[in-house]
This record gives structure tokens, C-alpha cells and sequence, in this order.
């Protein structure tokens, strides 16, 4: 058994739940935590001992990028799962500049939220299927957020 910690960060809401009750009844994790805030009211204890976080992203449209950014920098051992609403291009290329390791709709299958959990602890990286074809559009699109600087000559 690889017992994982698991803190969530969520507002309240019907289709979190399901991936929770995943969470908490599967052996290989461990919920360490569960907040409805990035900032303040996450104990610092929980956060030290959690392996990944699963974010949900309306806590982030609620306390802005600075306190995603506080948390990653406060811990950077904790791999950070966020959950977005939509396929918002902008959104979904701050967070993971940010330095967020996994990224997936929030409506996914909650055994996928299981497996990215399982990933995201071995070291890897997770994109959900859905949001990798927009992502790969926002790169190609927005060259400049990959190469900033003088364009290169052709």
C-alpha cells in the first residue's frame, strides 16, 4: 500500500463530492486536510506532511494567483492537482506557469482524479485529455508566453 496525503481545497459543492468520498475510502490515500481557502486558514502542519493537493479553481478565482503562488512557494515538496471549471486557455497557462504539476476538469470521473493523484506523487505530470488539445492551441497561439523577447529571425 503507498499511503498518499491528501489535502483538498474546495468550495462547497455537489460534483467535489464524489471525487472526496473517493479519496477518503481508497487506502492508498490519506486526507490530511480539507479547507475551503488557500490562504489563512490551511494549517501549516497539514500542508508540511500532505504529498498533493487538489485545488479547486474557484478557490483561486476567489483569492487570486497570489495565494496559489504563497502556497507553491511556501512548499514546494507538495504537488499541486488543480481543478478548473472550464477550458478558459488563459487560466489553464497561468496555472501551470505558475508551477502547478497537474491540471483537469473539475467534471472528470473521480477515478481520474484518483489516478492523477497516483501520478502527480510518482513525479510526473498530469493534463486531463480534454484540456490538453486547448492547451497545445494557447501554446502555438501565444508564442510570446514561450519565447518572450525579440522574435527569432526565420
Amino acid at each position: 500500500m503507498n499511503n498518499i496525503s491528501v489535502s483538498i481545497i474546495s468550495v462547497p459543492r455537489v460534483s467535489m463530492q464524489a471525487c472526496i468520498e473517493l479519496i477518503e475510502v481508497d487506502p492508498d490515500f490519506h486526507v490530511v486536510v480539507m479547507s475551503t481557502r488557500l490562504s489563512g486558514q490551511v494549517p501549516r502542519v497539514a500542508l508540511a506532511s500532505t504529498d498533493v493537493v487538489i485545488i479547486d479553481e474557484s478557490v483561486i478565482e476567489q483569492e487570486g494567483f497570489a495565494a496559489l503562488q504563497r502556497l507553491l512557494e511556501g512548499y514546494p515538496r507538495v504537488k499541486c492537482l488543480v481543478l478548473m471549471n472550464d477550458y478558459n486557455q488563459d487560466k489553464m497557462i497561468w496555472t501551470l506557469l505558475q508551477g502547478v504539476r497537474g491540471v483537469m476538469c473539475a467534471d472528470e470521473a473521480p477515478r481520474l482524479v484518483a489516478k492523477a493523484i497516483r501520478q502527480l506523487h510518482a513525479g510526473e505530470v498530469w493534463m486531463s485529455r480534454g484540456l490538453l488539445g486547448p492547451f497545445r492551441h494557447a501554446l502555438q497561439s501565444r508564442q510570446d508566453w514561450i519565447m518572450p523577447g525579440p522574435t527569432a529571425p526565420v
